[in-house]
């Protein structure tokens, strides 16, 4: 970190920031922007974009894409710090000496940054300088504390679906059949069983169910298809890329033998 002072919106703020939950102190993580950037040393793949004919068309502005925060990110992604997850999988704080909780945090960073990368980069400058011209203009008729709804603090459980991100980007790491690791295809066949497996549940059986005719929409409480798993979802799509390779035409002398 920087210990840079965060003004004026600036950085990225934990939603549960200046909040106690359950017996710990309040959180008081927040980050510069560049600041928040992956632990895991470059340990989950970053496709580059190419064209239909394979050449890399990436510029200058994409190399620090999904490999950093941006100011403003908190304000477009539901966000808890590395710590808060951690306190809400676990129910404890991480041990240093502990591998598999170095090895957590840093699948949480990957997770969080991912959820960022949903959104592109001008919409979140945008959402931070409209909501600083709608702050001040608050502040200049006196209600300014009370225009925006605090972002938490969120509960001490794995509301955000978290646990079922950590999942999902552990199997991208599996070796896969196109490339060095498995298709985006792979890994979302667990979103589907998360869910699932939820709807099973008692909990999930209070989902409410809207229905009109033969139409029906389901209310669900379920984390996969919350606002941060869901960005989540996109953004690791993005940042995974995906490899097609479609059939190849049959030649008109198979053809004709097929048709014979």
């Amino acid at each position: 970190m920087c210990h840079k002072l965060l003004l004026n919106g600036d950085g990225i703020f934990c939603g549960n920031f200046s909040s106690k939950r359950g017996l710990w102190i309040a959180c008081h993580q927040a980050w510069c922007g560049g600041c928040y950037t992956p632990t895991d040393l470059n340990e989950f793949p970053v496709a580059k974009p190419v064209d239909d004919s394979g050449f890399d068309i990436s510029d200058d502005t994409d190399t620090l894409r999904y490999l950093v925060g941006r100011d403003g990110d908190s304000l477009v992604t539901p966000f808890q710090c590395d710590l808060c997850h951690f306190r809400n999988l676990t129910g404890r704080d991480p041990q240093v000496n502990l591998a598999e909780d170095i090895r957590l945090l840093k699948f949480i960073r990957r997770a969080n940054l991912d959820a960022f990368w949903a959104i592109e980069p001008p919409t979140v400058s945008k959402t931070l300088t409209e909501c600083r011209r709608g702050l001040r203009i608050a502040r200049s008729f006196g209600f300014g504390q009370t225009l925006f709804r605090p972002p938490g603090p969120f509960p001490l459980s794995d509301t955000f679906g978290m646990g079922g991100a950590i999942v999902m980007l552990d199997i991208s790491l599996n070796k896969g059949q196109l490339a060095s690791t498995v298709q985006f295809g792979t890994i979302r066949r667990f979103r589907s069983a998360y869910g699932n497996a939820y709807h099973a549940t008692a909990e999930g059986q209070r989902a409410v169910v809207m229905a009109k005719d033969t139409r029906k929409l389901v209310v669900t409480e379920c984390a996969s298809y919350g606002a941060f798993f869901e960005k989540f979802v996109k953004g690791c799509h993005k940042r995974m890329g995906e490899i097609t390779k479609p059939d190849k035409a049959l030649s008109i002398e198979i053809l004709l033998e097929i048709m014979s």
